[in-house]
């Protein structure tokens, strides 16, 4: 690979690292030398950065990011899974936190703010808030409408998570089940109930729990029973 893309012109390269996957990706970072790694990166888009940084180990990645404008280091995060880029700004110095937290985007710094309030042994650390909540007077139509809407910036899809008035988790549509309603039919005729940890609970519980439940994805919530 290291060769190939030598021998490449700038525009065969950027068409190269369109298709590689994050890891590949990494491999070919790690087999250049410092130079050559400057250049890479800086022919990267925001996204291939994010995927490149969220692959290095912790080190590097912090390293590399230091060495950006506090603006860049925004752009690139935004690209990333919560998770990654939390763990990566955590190991920022204060003041590189001080600095870069408020170019966050507000829905972005929100969901740092959350996560980040969790130990790393607590479930909340690795969970997701990138899903869709409904409520269980909702017309099938109008959630089709939004989901539609909101899909491209969704991280879960595959079920849709349903909270009652008071903002209390009561469960789950699946999409195949909402894609198989024929309307009119309300959230309420159609959501089932879901199994669930509590974000403070131990990582290793939820995860063994999760396996002997067969479920792929499970709701975490507070202790409010709110998602």
């Amino acid at each position: 690979m290291l060769e190939n893309y030598q021998a490449l012109s700038i525009e065969a390269k950027k068409a190269l690292i369109e298709d590689l996957h994050a890891y590949d990706l990494k491999e070919l970072y790690l087999s250049l030398d410092e130079a050559e790694q400057d250049a890479l990166f800086d022919i990267l888009t925001d996204e291939k950065k994010a995927d490149l940084l969220s692959y290095l180990d912790l080190d590097d990645a912090v390293e590399l990011l230091s060495e950006l404008e506090v603006g860049e280091q925004a752009d690139i995060f935004q690209e990333m899974e919560p998770d990654d880029a939390i763990d990566i700004i955590n190991e920022l110095d204060d003041d590189e936190k001080a600095l870069l937290i408020p170019e966050l985007e507000a829905d972005f710094k929100a969901e740092y703010i959350s996560l980040s309030q969790y130990s790393e042994q607590e479930t909340g650390s690795i969970m997701t808030t990138s899903f869709l909540k409904i409520t269980p007077d909702m017309e099938i139509k109008s959630v089709m409408k939004l989901l539609i809407k909101d899909a491209p910036e969704l991280e879960i899809i595959s079920k849709l998570y349903v909270v009652d008035k008071h903002d209390t988790f009561i469960g789950i549509v699946p999409l195949k089940k909402l894609i198989k309603a024929k309307s009119p039919l309300f959230i309420q005729d159609l959501y089932e109930p879901s199994q669930f940890v509590f974000d403070k609970d131990d990582i290793e519980d939820s995860v063994n729990f999760i396996q002997e439940s067969g479920i792929n994805l499970c709701p975490v919530l507070n202790e409010q029973n709110e998602l």
